[in-house]
């Protein structure tokens, strides 16, 4: 599983850097049944032990050139945190939904 915290500035400014903006993704290769992205749930689970099922987002990598179709799991973090085993991330190679 490729564990990330992307982090990215956004705004309605000329320069779109007025507000900052970190989720954590956990990204795992083709699957599409639930026990799938239960095991995914829960490895977010053991590094933040107080996430909540209802905080994260499912979906599918979308667009990419060499992850199209993984499975994905997002949820927001804390702005600019640093985790050990997750790598940081100030862009996003990939589209999902």
């Amino acid at each position: 599983m490729d564990k990330r915290i992307i982090t990215w500035k956004w705004g309605n400014n000329s320069t779109h850097d007025e507000f900052t903006t970190s989720r954590a993704f956990i990204i795992d290769n083709y699957g599409d049944n639930f026990a799938h992205y239960s095991r995914m749930v829960g490895e977010a689970k053991k590094d933040f032990p107080d996430l909540k099922d209802e905080d994260i987002s499912v979906g599918r990598i979308t667009n990419s050139t060499y992850m199209k179709e993984f499975c994905v799991i997002s949820f927001l973090v804390e702005e600019n945190l640093r985790k050990a085993g997750w790598d940081n991330w100030n862009r996003f190679d990939f589209d999902w939904e």
